[in-house]
């Protein structure tokens, strides 16, 4: 939710390039694709496997390859099926502890609040003019992409998209030091603390 309202908001704002505008738009629509194939995953398993079949098939027929379309419908029948395990998992587990749902959405809630608000307050205290609305746009944006496993914990991602996102929004470069200063204190300042922790830790059931 909070990745789209930020591509919304950045197409709205009406400074992107034609190319920046694209590119939003075609991961919008994509992410609501996503959105709604999981929906849909969850909801009715078959009919979602039914729309990739065709997808597949119509996928095949447009590039001429049988092999294509098998490989196309076997990762997305895959994927599918990963996304209604994972969802039904997740409303067993809240429908077992019913009075745990307030409290983990408050604790989310809790954790992405601070979060931005250690990176406004990184920008404020280094004198870098940002509009902290602006500030919060590239921050979802810049979290959504490093979540996707390609570094650890989107280490070198996080940080050239927050700059690259900070630049279509119209903030240069000197938004560098209060970014790597706000990773100082979101991803490496905490792993000596973990590490001091980390034996208390019990796991149980």
């Amino acid at each position: 939710m909070l990745f789209c309202g930020s591509l919304i908001y950045m197409l709205l704002d009406g400074d992107l390039g034609l190319v920046s505008m694209a590119a939003s738009i075609f991961v919008l629509a994509l992410t609501l694709s996503v959105t709604m194939v999981a929906y849909a995953a969850y909801r009715r398993p078959t009919f979602a496997k039914n729309v990739a079949r065709k997808g597949a098939r119509l996928t095949g027929r447009l590039l001429s390859g049988e092999g294509l379309r098998r490989r196309a419908w076997t990762w997305s029948a895959r994927l599918i099926s990963r996304l209604g395990e994972e969802l039904r998992a997740a409303r067993r587990q809240l429908a077992a502890q019913p009075t745990e749902a307030p409290k983990l959405a408050a604790l989310a809630l809790g954790y992405w609040a601070f979060d931005a608000l250690c990176l406004i307050l990184m920008f404020d205290a280094l004198g870098v003019v940002a509009d902290p609305l602006v500030l919060l746009v590239a921050y979802c944006v810049a979290t959504t992409i490093a979540a996707i496993p390609l570094t650890p914990g989107g280490i070198g991602i996080f940080e050239v998209t927050m700059l690259a996102t900070l630049a279509l929004l119209g903030v240069g470069s000197e938004a560098a030091i209060p970014i790597l200063g706000y990773r100082l204190f979101n991803f490496w300042l905490p792993i000596p603390l973990a590490a001091v922790f980390y034996p208390t830790l019990r796991h149980t059931g």
